[in-house]
């Protein structure tokens, strides 16, 4: 069973006992904490009492201020908690602040030492600019009567800029180049700005800052920013060593501690959903877990721990969406296929999980409409290297490729080419045979999923769904017998029953869907021992509108979803058309000027049209089939993931 079994489960145990019982439970890492007041009463929550702060908050805090702000991360212990002992929680609490104290004032000085760098980068950058100059960067800033502007212009638009600037009373020099800029300096009078800079944005010219606060000349300053550069790089080395220090100092103490401090604060953070009884005495925890986990555990609990187990199919029907659900899978390969059903939606609790049925109609369609022994040689190799990353669509893509190489030597086709004898058929010339099997493996496809609808009725108690749905016993009958009596029609020209008896049957099945819901509503009513209040309850408004309408369109469903199982043939067909499309222009360019080369680049663009595109479209077809056709009869989905609380998530 893919979908584990489930139990809720309710503890009661004393205070003194609450840190060792809940590591017990924490350990097993298959326990989903439930918040007391969302399935207890009012009445009985108010005679709680509920205590969410949590006393190991501010050291955890600290803690993980010191990893976050040296980067280390120790590993969890679970040998190491010694829930048993007692923790020195205000010593350790004040020797980390201490530790952060330090480590804070190294970190502010490091970033102060990088600022510094960068600035220092800066201002270098913009003296080595200048070095042609000899004078004073102080002399040419404090001008009275005069603006210095400073920055660059592109190399294509500097004469543009000496051009328009004739017209004003104003002086640029170039002081340098390199490919793409000519470094300039412009002196204008200051009642010109505006015009000036008008005039230099016309040339994309682009403003720089001189460096502030330094005297010499440029010569004078590289040396001397040089030299700042080397010192603020030894001070920022020298800091990080500090850093280090500080750490490998404390490390064993963080060591000590770090699984002590996370496995106290996670416990509390447990006993947040649970709540005390009014003398505080008693606490009350409630949670999902797998029956097998709550069997192991019900043996480690101490003897006054009581423990209530409840399983998830006994619970009330309004709690039954809140299940969790655990998925389990023997074979990895199916496992891999969860991708697939994810990608829909999680099964819910109680329901029949259609992975492994994925699993195996997946493939078979992907073979079915890309059936090539070549094509599919290399599909495989390309799952297997995506497996690298992602082990799930790496085996889907895998096992699709694998799919594709056995329907090849079906088809007798490899790279399109037919190189080898064909074990079932050739698809371009028994196209009507290749569309019956479509069509005929639409028909299980659809039963399939009708079948496991059903099943999932009868162990849900769905009347409606089981029986007299239209993917239920009575809707199923109807198809089956629709699809035999046409296709045994059409083989032997007779009826393979009584014209009356058919009709009866057909008539039957129509109107236990049509009167599907007062049905249902009759034998829950029956089931229930109660009287229905009235008529409008069994016929409720709208019901001689809505259900014709809803009867039309399920068969109109009927049809379509078997008529688009075609779809499988077709693009089996499509993969051989392209092919032969491909071809044959490779073989009309081969006579002409460099034929040669182009005939090998077209043969290479099909077979990478044939193995890449046709890939994707095939995948994206093979998930329609499965979403919308097999999965609309039977699965519901929205299932509640399973998220079991841990020490270290």
């Amino acid at each position: 069973m893919a979908i584990e079994k489930i139990e809720k489960v309710s503890l009661a145990l004393t205070r003194e006992q609450l840190e060792e019982e809940e590591v017990k439970l924490i350990s097993t890492e298959n326990f989903v904490p439930i918040r007391i007041e969302e399935h207890t009463t009012s009445e009985v929550t108010n005679t709680l009492t509920h205590k969410t702060e949590n006393p190991y908050e501010n050291i955890y805090i600290e803690l993980e201020r010191f990893l976050q702000l040296t980067g280390y991360r120790p590993p969890f212990k679970k040998e190491e908690i010694g829930i048993k002992s007692q923790f020195p929680m205000e010593e350790t609490e004040k020797k980390l602040i201490s530790i952060n104290g330090t480590l804070k004032k190294l970190i502010d000085e490091r970033n102060q030492l990088h600022k510094d760098l960068e600035n220092y980068e800066k201002a270098l950058f913009y003296i080595r600019i200048l070095h042609n100059l000899e004078i004073n960067l102080e002399d040419i800033t404090n001008f009275e009567f005069l603006r210095l502007i400073f920055g660059r212009v592109p190399v294509n638009h500097f004469k543009s800029l000496i051009y328009s600037s004739e017209n004003l009373p104003i002086l640029i020099l170039d002081i340098n180049k390199d490919e793409n800029n000519v470094w300039i300096f412009v002196f204008a009078p200051p009642n010109l700005l505006n015009d000036t800079y008008k005039v230099l944005h016309s040339a994309y010219f682009k403003e720089d800052s001189l460096p502030d606060g330094y005297r010499g000349t440029p010569a004078e300053l590289e040396k001397k920013l040089d030299s700042n550069i080397q010192l603020t790089k030894l001070a920022i080395e020298k800091n990080l060593l500090e850093i280090k220090r500080t750490l490998y100092e404390n490390k064993e103490f963080i060591d000590q501690i770090y699984s002590k401090i996370v496995a106290r604060k996670k416990i509390y953070e447990l006993a947040s959903f649970g709540a005390y009884s009014k003398g505080e005495n008693i606490f009350f925890l409630n949670g999902w877990m797998p029956t097998k986990t709550s069997q192991s555990i019900e043996k480690k609990l101490k003897r006054n721990t009581v423990l209530i187990k409840t399983p998830a199919e006994e619970i009330p029907d309004s709690e039954k969406k809140r299940v969790p659900v655990k998925l389990k899978y023997k074979n990895k390969i199916v496992e891999a296929f969860k991708l697939i059903t994810n990608m829909y939606s999680l099964p819910r609790y109680g329901e029949i999980d259609p992975t492994p049925f994925v699993s195996v109609l997946f493939v078979i369609m992907f073979g079915f409409m890309l059936g090539d022994v070549g094509h599919g040689l290399v599909l495989l190799l390309i799952g297997l290297f995506v497996r690298r990353k992602s082990r799930e669509f790496g085996t889907v893509i895998s096992t699709a490729a694998i799919s594709s190489i056995l329907f090849g030597f079906l088809y007798g086709s490899v790279f399109g080419f037919e190189w080898i004898p064909a074990i079932l058929l050739r698809p371009m010339l028994k196209i009507e045979t290749l569309m019956l099997i479509a069509v005929i493996f639409g028909i299980i496809v659809i039963s399939m999923g009708m079948t496991l609808n059903i099943i999932n009725g009868f162990s849900q108690k769905n009347w409606e769904k089981a029986i007299f749905g239209g993917e239920g016993i009575a809707g199923s009958i109807f198809y089956v017998t629709t699809i035999f009596s046409i296709s045994f029609f059409l083989v032997t020209k007779k009826l393979p029953i009584p014209k009356i008896v058919l009709f009866a049957l057909l008539g039957f099945s129509l109107l236990s869907v049509f009167f599907a819901e007062p049905l249902t509503l009759l034998i829950e009513t029956k089931e229930k021992g109660r009287k229905r209040e009235s008529n409008k309850t069994l016929f409720p408004d709208g019901f001689w509108i809505v259900t014709p309408i809803s009867l039309f369109n399920l068969l109109i469903e009927f049809f379509s979803n078997t008529i688009s199982f075609v779809r499988l043939a077709a693009f089996a067909l499509t993969h051989e058309a392209l092919f032969s499309a491909f071809w044959i222009m490779t073989l009309m360019v081969r006579p002409t000027p460099g034929g040669g080369l182009w005939s090998v680049l077209i043969f290479l663009l099909g077979q990478m049209i044939l193995v890449g595109l046709e890939g994707l479209v095939v995948f994206i077809q093979d998930l329609r089939l499965t979403y919308y056709e097999f999965f609309t009869k039977f699965f519901e989905g929205n299932g509640e993931v399973f998220k079991p609380f841990s020490f270290e998530k």
